[in-house]
């Protein structure tokens, strides 16, 4: 009976672990996108970086400001890359 139900059950089985396989993948593109989108962000404001450092920002303000800009970019995008697929996704379910 165990091998009846191991066979029966295989295809899922492997179907489920293709799946997870793309969704990590996925995932790992997705982190180096951002990282992408996030170094040329911070490259674009290196000057300013650089002229609050001479001025006398501490490293924490300037990281500050950076993580806030960096919140906010991926924020956005998140928001409106989540919703744009979950009016796709939902419209086959109605």
């Amino acid at each position: 009976m165990e091998s009846t139900v191991a066979s029966s059950t295989l295809p899922n089985e492997i179907g489920a672990s293709l799946l997870g396989a793309m969704g990590a993948l996925g995932s790992v593109l997705a982190n180096i996108g951002l990282y992408g989108v996030l170094a040329y962000a911070v490259n674009q404001r290196m000057r300013e970086i650089g002229v609050r450092i001479a001025l006398g920002a501490s490293p924490s303000n300037v990281l500050r400001i950076v993580v806030g800009q960096a919140i906010k970019l991926v924020s956005a995008r998140g928001v409106a890359a989540g919703l744009a697929l979950a009016v796709m996704a939902t419209r086959p379910l109605a």
